[in-house]
C-alpha cells in the first residue's frame, strides 16, 4: 500500500545523515541553534579561508627562515584543528575596523617577541623561566575565542596548551615577565576585531601564575 502522502502541519520526514556527515560531526559538534554543524559549503570554505590565513600569517613570521617551512604543513594544520574544534564555522561578527588594526598589533608583537626569544637563546645564562599561566577571558564565545587561542599559540614565546570555554592554560617562555598584561592586551584586539558577534561569555577576566 502506497504510503500517505504529508498533511500541511505533518513533520517532515527525517533524512538520515550520511556516513561523512556522521564523522564529522562527531568530531566538531558544537551546540548552534541552527542544527546540526556539518555543512559541507561552511566547512570548505572555512577550511580554505583559515588555511589560507595561517599560511600568510606563517609566511610573515618566519620569510627568512628555510627550514620553518619544513614544519609549516603540520602548524597549520593543527592552528586549523583548532580553530574548526573551537570556533565552528558560521556567522563571524568581524568588524573591519577592528580586524584593520589588529593586523599591525599582532606583525609588531610578533617581532617584538622574535627578537626577544633570539636574545635569550643566545644569552650565556639563557634567562628563561617556563611555566603556565592561567587566564581566564571575557571574548564572545566562538570563533573569537578561537581567534584568541591561535593569536597567543603564533605569537613568539607562548602556546595556548589548553582551551576551555573562556579558559586558558598558557604556556610561556618566562613567568617573571607581566604574561596576564599581555594576554589582555591580546584579548582586548580580539575583542575589537568581533565586535559585532555580540555579547561576551563571562562576566570578569582573570589571570593567575602556577
Amino acid at each position: 500500500m502506497p504510503s500517505r502522502l504529508p498533511r500541511n502541519g505533518d513533520a517532515a520526514p527525517a533524512v538520515a545523515p550520511t556516513i561523512g556527515e556522521r564523522a564529522m560531526t562527531g568530531f566538531f559538534a558544537h551546540d548552534r541553534p541552527d542544527g546540526p554543524l556539518w555543512r559541507r559549503r561552511d566547512v570548505a570554505l572555512a577550511v580554505v579561508g583559515r588555511t589560507g590565513f595561517f599560511v600568510v600569517v606563517w609566511w610573515a613570521l618566519s620569510r627568512d627562515l628555510a627550514s620553518a617551512w619544513l614544519v609549516a604543513p603540520i602548524a597549520v594544520a593543527a592552528a586549523l584543528l583548532v580553530s574548526l574544534r573551537v570556533a565552528p564555522p558560521g556567522p563571524t561578527g568581524l568588524s573591519l575596523l577592528g580586524l584593520a588594526r589588529f593586523v599591525p598589533f599582532f606583525l609588531w608583537q610578533s617581532l617584538r617577541g622574535g627578537v626577544d626569544v633570539v636574545v635569550r637563546a643566545l644569552h650565556p645564562r639563557l634567562p628563561i623561566r617556563p611555566g603556565f599561566v592561567d587566564y581566564t577571558a571575557n571574548l564572545p564565545p566562538g570563533p573569537a575565542v578561537a581567534w584568541f587561542a591561535v593569536t597567543v599559540s603564533l605569537l613568539p614565546g607562548s602556546l595556548a596548551a589548553r582551551v576551555d570555554e573562556q579558559r586558558f592554560v598558557v604556556h610561556v617562555l618566562d613567568t617573571a615577565q607581566p604574561v596576564p598584561a599581555m594576554l589582555a592586551r591580546v584579548e582586548a584586539r580580539v575583542r575589537a576585531v568581533f565586535a559585532n558577534a555580540g555579547p561576551a561569555g563571562t562576566p570578569v577576566p582573570v589571570a593567575s601564575e602556577r
